[in-house]
């Protein structure tokens, strides 16, 4: 997590005009997701150099997506919601299953975060409204804030060139295998 001392005091937010004790720590759950590898070595990264762990950034990743990252500032700045208390230490477990969307391999991280029953109840929702599992529209959106949409560009391209490929392998300008 950023230090909050890096943020200018002398400026100040305007007051947020939601309940932001909703999203202290004392109202957190246990939510789990499954995690491509590529994903989660960027995620180790990041937590290393932010001095954070997984959990806090993947939660704090999750309430940008949902609320946007000046509601994010606000809570910082009025150090409520998940700044209200020193953050949670959980540590992940590790199991196999499923395949990841974007050709990242298969989702064999198994991550718990520790999120606000508000945030997890406006995740399915916003799931719902996409037609996508909780699981499936929180991993694709981890994967795009981490990782970038740029990736769903690239995946398309190469999707499209491996259409244009005969089955017996790529072909020449001059026609010939």
């Amino acid at each position: 997590m950023t230090d909050p001392t890096l943020y200018r005091s002398d400026v100040p937010l305007s007051p947020c005009a939601d309940d932001l004790t909703l999203f202290r720590s004392t109202h957190s759950i246990s939510a789990k997701v499954w995690l491509p590898e590529p994903l989660d070595e960027r995620l180790k990264e990041l937590a290393e150099y932010q001095f954070a762990n997984r959990s806090e950034l993947l939660r704090d990743a999750l309430f940008q997506h949902v609320y946007g990252s000046h509601r994010f500032e606000q809570m910082r700045s009025q150090k409520e919601g998940f700044f209200w208390s020193p953050p949670r230490i959980n540590m992940p477990s590790f199991s196999r299953s499923g395949t990841a969307p974007y050709n990242l391999g298969k989702n064999i991280v198994n991550v718990r975060v520790w999120l606000p029953a508000k945030l997890r109840d406006d995740l399915a929702l916003l799931a719902a409204k996409a037609d996508k599992t909780w699981s499936y529209y929180v991993r694709e959106a981890l994967i795009f804030h981490f990782m970038g949409h740029r990736l769903l560009v690239e995946t398309d391209a190469a999707l499209a060139a491996a259409r244009k490929q005969p089955e017996d392998g790529p072909v020449d300008d001059d026609g010939d295998a």
